[in-house]
């Protein structure tokens, strides 16, 4: 199930930024890293320029976990909240 229709997303909105919580397919996902969109791809499915791995929000990241989800389009979710980095 796409969150399409529920974007937040504005043309002209900058990438968002590593540790946002957002809402992807009903759950909440940390944004962790931003990955590159193949050169053959239309801008208008990436139009951030860039697509987004997720991790399911507040559980550790392990690797090889399968609760990793890349390639993720910037109108495929909506953004929930700010992580803030404890001083």
């Amino acid at each position: 199930m796409s969150n399409e229709h529920l974007t937040d997303y504005q043309p002209g909105d900058e990438p968002v930024a590593p540790g946002t919580v957002v809402v992807y397919r009903d759950r909440d996902y940390e944004v962790v890293d931003h990955g590159d969109v193949k050169p053959d791809v239309p801008e208008s499915e990436y139009p951030d320029g860039v697509s987004y791995l997720l991790f399911p929000a507040g559980q550790p990241k392990k690797f090889g976990s399968s609760e990793w989800v890349s390639g993720v389009r910037r109108r495929s979710f909506y953004v929930k909240t700010q992580l803030l980095d404890a001083p």
